[in-house]
């Protein structure tokens, strides 16, 4: 049981993999964007420029200010920090988080590259292979299911497997 959901994963996560492998090539042609709007915060998913984007914008509840939910138009507001030298941003290998806060809005941004995504879903089938690859049945051992056959001279008892002189 635990084996056929470990291989039900793994194909899985390699089903992800290949779709974030696919989302890493369309996002250098194509970006696309899915948002979730409420009167004081906004949710974004995008893909562009080969990397996936989280975005979160909140309001602020007590300023008049509200989003609206299609088209937004908080995009063509002009807005200037309250404090342009302290705008938390941070950067590595092509993993980037900014924040970003006026009087009306907070903005939190993480952008990740889609090759770590891809990567991350390859964990889980590599091991499956390694795995495979290097388990094998010993000698006198179900070639199926590795049960000890040395007291079953025709079939495995376990899986019913035919017995061949090499098994």
């Amino acid at each position: 049981m635990i084996r056929r959901l470990f291989n039900f994963a793994a194909a899985l996560s390699l089903l992800l993999c290949v779709g974030a492998v696919v989302l890493w090539v369309r996002s250098g042609f194509i970006g696309d964007e899915v948002r979730c709007a409420r009167p004081l915060w906004i949710a974004a998913v995008a893909s562009e420029n080969r990397n996936a984007s989280l975005t979160w914008v909140v309001a602020n509840p007590n300023d008049p200010f509200r989003f609206d939910r299609s088209p937004i138009r908080y995009h063509s507001v002009q807005l200037v920090a309250d404090d342009p030298a302290r705008p938390w941003n941070w950067r590595a290998v092509g993993f980037r988080y900014e924040s970003f806060a006026t009087s009306i809005l907070h903005q939190r941004t993480l952008i990740i590259p889609f090759w770590a995504v891809a990567l991350c879903w390859l964990i889980l089938p590599s091991t499956w292979l390694i795995h495979r690859t290097q388990t094998r049945p010993r000698s006198g051992c179900c070639k199926s299911c590795g049960y000890d056959l040395r007291a079953s001279p025709i079939r495995c008892p376990e899986c019913g497997t035919p017995i061949t002189a090499t098994s």
